[in-house]
């Protein structure tokens, strides 16, 4: 396939991407690989080239926000519009598409949960994109990412929200009077499986951990279903 074709694509990819919506070079590789039969990597050269040149061209139909990272931006009465970087993170390190591979955690994820009415000064997340231990803070974004204890997916994501809302609750102070109807509340909107729920705690969490979510369970028989 000659250049001339790749570039063509490239250009057509990026005129589909949503305005202000990030475009990684990555992704476009891929898509670029998959159209041509080629290797992701031999994609990524042709690639980085096109994109420098849209930007390069000065009429605002590309902008680069960072090393690997391109949008197509709105035009305002104050010019061209930036890019969020809050989701530039999220679809790096949290979903993208139907691909969910991170979770809101920790004293955010109890305050988005209304089990305390406390405001973190950072947002918790965990994330498969966290190879390392331990707590690692972007204070620009004020986010601070950490490793899951188990493989994060659009199935394992609630389960994991709640058995850390579990744990993290001894942790953070709760100064709601219903807070196990609202762990309750939370399993039934997104359909806990209790077995599954329990499960996941006695291979992953603390034994104080399986031993609340037992109490939920007790808690729950009067009022809902347990699937």
């Amino acid at each position: 396939m000659k250049h001339t074709g790749y570039s063509e694509f490239i250009t057509k990819y990026v005129k589909r991407r949503a305005l202000g919506a990030p475009i990684f070079t990555e992704d476009t590789a891929k898509e670029v690989a998959k159209q041509f039969g080629t290797s992701t990597e031999q994609a990524k050269k042709v690639v980085n080239v096109t994109l420098k040149r849209l930007v390069d061209q000065g009429n605002n139909q590309l902008l680069r926000f960072d090393k690997g990272i391109y949008y197509r931006p709105k035009m305002t009465a104050f010019g061209p519009s930036k890019l969020n970087p809050m989701q530039v993170f999220v679809e790096t390190y949290i979903k993208k598409g139907m691909n969910v591979f991170g979770y809101e955690t920790g004293p955010s994820l109890l305050n988005q949960m209304g089990l305390t009415t406390q405001i973190p000064k950072y947002r918790y997340f965990a994330t498969n994109r966290c190879q390392r231990y331990g707590d690692h803070v972007d204070t620009k974004l004020k986010v601070v990412l950490r490793r899951p204890l188990m493989n994060v997916t659009a199935e394992t994501r609630a389960y994991l929200q709640l058995l850390d809302a579990l744990e993290n609750k001894d942790k953070t102070p709760i100064d709601v009077e219903n807070a196990q109807e609202r762990l309750a509340r939370f399993a039934v909107q997104n359909s806990i499986d209790f077995k599954k729920l329990i499960a996941y705690a006695k291979k992953y969490y603390r034994r104080e951990v399986v031993w609340q979510v037992a109490e939920l369970a007790a808690s729950m028989e009067n009022d809902f279903a347990l699937r």
